[in-house]
């Protein structure tokens, strides 16, 4: 993997984690979360801040620093972009059937009732978000290279077995070529009593 594949990488499971914690957190604190479409435009956001930021190395009070200010962002984000319904009646000495108007009660009016300072459980969700982010980024690489070290071996490639090459055989001298006819032509004189004696 090369280098820019790897730093986007870590900039985007970055950028993913700083979101849903502090997605987690503004929950945890008793707030709502926007639209969906605005949430992604949210996360898109927070990746391409990731990516810029991932450059150039921090220092541990700087990475806290942009942690918390990313934290206090996305919850004035989450906060100002999420809209509820105030339905309030018509009449209030009305007897029969009533009509409630519902209007969407807007960021501002939102955003003053969730205010980060005015709740602590709110500030204090996105303080331990702050933290588990800073751990996360602390120990993250140290926790995936071990566990690549451990994981290395159980999906290793298989290698491909390598016979040695036979060892050489004796060499057997040929069996000489016969004729067929050669029985016929080394024929040995026929014996029987000599010839001086016969006659």
């Amino acid at each position: 993997m090369t280098r820019n594949n790897e730093r986007m990488m870590r900039a985007t499971v970055t950028a993913g984690v700083v979101f849903l914690l502090a997605a987690g957190a503004h929950i945890a604190g008793g707030a709502a979360l926007p639209d969906p479409l605005i949430l992604g435009t949210l996360a898109v956001t927070t990746v391409l801040a990731t990516t810029v930021l991932s450059r150039r190395k921090l220092s541990l009070p700087s990475v806290l620093g942009v942690l918390g200010a990313g934290q206090v962002l996305l919850h004035e984000a989450f906060s100002t972009l999420t809209t509820t319904a105030a339905c309030v009646s018509s009449s209030r000495d009305h007897f029969g059937p009533q009509q409630v108007h519902c209007a969407p009660a807007g960021g501002m009016e939102h955003a003053h009732a969730s205010s980060l300072l005015d709740n602590p459980l709110m500030f204090a969700a996105h303080a331990g978000a702050v933290v588990a982010t800073a751990l996360m980024l602390y120990y993250g690489e140290t926790a995936l290279e071990l566990a690549a070290q451990w994981l290395r071996p159980l999906v290793a490639l298989p290698r491909l077995v390598v016979f040695p090459p036979p060892a050489d055989l004796p060499v057997f001298p040929d069996a000489p070529v016969r004729s067929y006819l050669e029985p016929l032509l080394t024929v040995r004189p026929l014996r029987g009593p000599p010839l001086a004696t016969s006659l």
